[in-house]
């Protein structure tokens, strides 16, 4: 490694170590990363400092997490420098929130919530084309599935990045359709991402530079319900039409959804039946596609796509 990519790779490692320091969640990554950057210093250096001037450098009330980053051993740190090798090896790579190549689509529509660390497989300039979301359960019937996939091949025609998540189900059935349409597709997953295994075609896709995977949890991270959540802000923050397939009156979808709607993007949902669109949809303002079939829906869709944004807006970034 030259020197700029050294220390680019230590200052990743000390995020990471943070992040697996029980006790440390990505709010106090954040915070350390914004106070480091305050006092001049990069994160690999500012971990290093001793308790009284980590005391000193943090806001108050946040006595107990300087005590956590001063506790961390090198142990956690010599996990995070192993883990962000494996990543190289894989052949991915990662992003911390300072890099300029990170998503400021993320930045904006998050705000403090946008992960301080970003791992990805796959061409990272997928992130910087607009994007429609697909998202539904994982044992969708037939008709959920052909809806799914009109929505990802017209996302391949008209140049959009198909995102959604990595379950099976509308996830993959989406992903897939994009692809064979000649499309591009973008994963996130709700694990890391040297712990996901990806269907053929997406990794068939990932070595073509088709497709991109993206986590915000350690590499090593295994599948988490509350991963899951987390996931749906992005594919979320990362779109600019979602695209919300049968959902149940609960779940992952619906919360997909809902992040849209705050987020102030276009959101749609598609239903087998009357009746079936969660109340908590409807009344965020989305977007009623009924049960609409081939060229029907793909017109509903083509409406939606005009009004959506071109590219990611969001109030201003604020960490700059």
């Amino acid at each position: 490694m030259g020197e700029q990519t050294q220390t680019a790779f230590e200052d990743a490692a000390a995020l990471l170590a943070l992040a697996l320091t029980p006790g440390i969640g990505p709010h106090s990554v954040r915070l350390a990363l914004e106070t480091a950057a305050r006092l001049g210093l990069p994160p690999s250096a500012f971990i290093a400092l001793p308790l009284h001037r980590l005391l000193a450098a943090f806001p108050s009330r946040r006595d107990a997490v300087a005590a956590r980053i001063a506790e961390q051993t090198r142990a956690w740190r010599a996990t995070a420098r192993r883990l962000l090798e494996q990543v190289l090896e894989s052949g991915g790579a990662y992003l911390s929130l300072n890099d300029t190549a990170y998503p400021r689509m993320l930045r904006a529509h998050l705000g403090r919530a946008a992960p301080p660390l970003l791992f990805f497989r796959g061409p990272l300039e997928l992130l910087a084309r607009p994007g429609t979301a697909v998202v539904g359960t994982r044992t969708p019937l037939p008709g959920a599935r052909d809806a799914a996939s009109v929505v990802a091949r017209f996302a391949a025609k008209t140049g959009d990045v198909l995102i959604s998540g990595a379950a099976e189900g509308i996830d993959i059935t989406a992903h897939s359709a994009a692809l064979v349409a000649g499309g591009t597709t973008l994963a996130v997953l709700p694990q890391g991402v040297l712990t996901w295994t990806p269907p053929h075609c997406i990794e068939q896709a990932v070595r073509d530079g088709r497709a991109l995977l993206l986590s915000p949890f350690p590499p090593d991270a295994p599948w988490r319900r509350y991963a899951a959540v987390t996931r749906n802000d992005l594919i979320a923050a990362l779109a600019r039409l979602i695209l919300v397939i049968a959902p149940q009156k609960t779940g992952g979808s619906v919360r997909t959804g809902l992040s849209g709607r705050r987020q102030g993007k276009t959101v749609a949902v598609w239903r087998h039946a009357p009746g079936a669109l969660p109340r908590t949809l409807l009344g965020a303002g989305c977007s009623d596609l009924g049960a609409a079939e081939g060229i029907e829906l793909e017109q509903q869709l083509h409406g939606l796509w005009r009004q959506a944004p071109a590219l990611h807006a969001g109030p201003p970034d604020l960490w700059e």
